[in-house]
């Protein structure tokens, strides 16, 4: 990627979705245990495996307080994306944040 192009510079429908979060922030909305299985489904629909280390530095920028001890423990997660969430999964609680 040319370093002379300012950010964000959208390559990839992922690096959209990572530069809307960066720019707009994410907002805790809820964990799998506060929904319905439908309603999980719905939020799931179209989800992708998200890079950690991003997903995990935006989390960590907007939610930080409240989500820091997640971040700071080494548990194995898996991090996916869909257009309007990423879902953080810890300790095999999903947990959904909104893309602002």
């Amino acid at each position: 990627m040319n370093s002379d192009i300012p950010r964000p510079y959208h390559t990839t429908p992922a690096d959209e979705i990572y530069d809307r979060a960066l720019t707009g922030g994410v907002t805790f909305e809820c964990s799998c245990a506060d929904i319905t299985e439908g309603e999980r489904d719905d939020l799931m629909e179209g989800a992708t495996r998200a890079n950690k280390d991003q997903v995990e530095k935006i989390i960590t920028l907007w939610e930080g307080e409240n989500f820091r001890d997640m971040m700071i423990q080494k548990n194995p997660c898996k991090h996916l994306k869909t257009e309007t969430h990423f879902v953080f999964i810890h300790s095999a609680t999903e947990y959904f944040f909104s893309i602002n």
